[in-house]
């Protein structure tokens, strides 16, 4: 049968959050996830819109890594991100969003 994983480790950002401001090209930063698996990160900025908009996402980020730049010039508005732990089955779990905004 499938083995349905399940992901119990809460992804915890660090920052930016709080909607606080940053450069336009932030530093992201998170916790170490501890799974006790083979899993890779994924990590995605929205535009806070009424729907909000993906505009800048880094993939297949390995289980270690607790930083992200986001390497593209974000213009003036407020953003939420979120990071992804991702199995190879296909599970996934996500962290709470955080806020910043760029001026």
């Amino acid at each position: 049968g499938d083995v349905q994983r399940v992901m119990r480790e809460e992804l915890i950002f660090i920052s930016p959050s709080g909607n606080e401001t940053t450069p336009p090209q932030p530093v992201l930063n998170w916790q170490e996830y501890q799974a006790g698996f083979n899993f890779t990160l994924q990590v995605q900025v929205f535009k806070a819109d009424i729907i909000p908009e993906l505009v800048w996402e880094k993939n297949q980020l390995s289980a270690e890594t607790v930083t992200c730049n986001v390497d593209q010039v974000l213009p003036a508005g407020e953003y939420f991100w979120v990071i992804w732990a991702l199995d190879e089955f296909g599970d996934r779990t996500r962290s709470k969003p955080a806020s910043f905004k760029v001026e």
